[in-house]
């Protein structure tokens, strides 16, 4: 009769089983962590300043808050993400990046300044008396705002779907 393997021996030389994998935890969308805003198309991430609540949630699942549309305060309602420095302004149709802003903006604004900005635009701004640390931008879409700081830097752009002397009637309640 032949000779049996210990058991223990048999089941040694069996490869083992590999570990279940764990439950991937849910990474945040990339477009939260890197969307660009196109001066050009007045989009971020793809998404225009019309869009709804809804999609911009969709689009960016990483929002800080949000109000109705509407409303009498927060520019009329909208979705904020402070934690990537965006808003979604869905009351007034507009989309504002500021400073501390993750992304990007294509061409460069944030941090450059308004002369190169204006050169790769390739178009002249306007500047109203009551606004001289602004510069409005006629755009395909509606308008294009940059706002300066004292030493003609960009520190905050929006892309909105009205006109621009639509815009300066409001910007003052907002800023």
């Amino acid at each position: 009769m032949p000779r049996l393997l210990p058991l223990f021996l048999l089941l040694s030389a069996c490869p083992k089983a590999a570990p279940a994998p764990r439950a991937a935890e849910a990474a945040p969308a990339a477009g939260c962590d890197a969307p660009v805003l196109d001066l050009l198309k007045g989009t971020l991430g793809g998404v225009s300043p019309t869009a709804s609540q809804d999609e911009v949630n969709q689009t960016f699942p990483c929002a800080t808050g949000s109000s109705p549309d509407g409303v009498s305060y927060n520019v009329g309602g909208g979705v904020y993400f402070l934690e990537h420095d965006f808003f979604f302004y869905t009351g007034r149709d507009f989309i504002e990046v500021r400073k501390g802003f993750v992304g990007s903006t294509a061409p460069l604004a944030l941090g450059a300044p308004v002369g190169e900005v204006t050169a790769a635009l390739g178009r002249d701004p306007s500047t109203l008396p009551q606004w001289p640390s602004v510069r409005w931008f006629t755009a395909d879409y509606g308008c294009l705002r940059l706002d300066l700081d004292e030493g003609g830097t960009v520190v905050s752009v929006g892309a909105h779907a009205q006109a621009c002397a639509e815009v300066a009637a409001w910007y003052g309640d907002f800023r």
